[in-house]
């Protein structure tokens, strides 16, 4: 098998590596104080199509 090689931003990636692990329970896992980190995880989900955290935050209304 070849090799995937992700050039992405490894703390974000990390942070969705967790939020991965905990499908389908999502709560109290996004940063609620910073704004700006959490549209960076949303936006890092959205390019890797992870759409379980995606339809998670869509249904709650937008950014925590």
């Amino acid at each position: 098998m070849p090799e995937l090689f992700l050039d992405r931003d490894p703390t974000l990636f990390g942070t969705l590596l967790r939020l991965m692990r905990a499908t389908p329970v999502f709560g109290g896992q996004l940063p609620k104080d910073d704004q700006v980190l959490c549209a960076a995880i949303l936006a890092e989900a959205d390019y890797l199509g992870f759409e379980a955290l995606l339809t998670h935050v869509k249904v709650r209304g937008g950014l925590p």
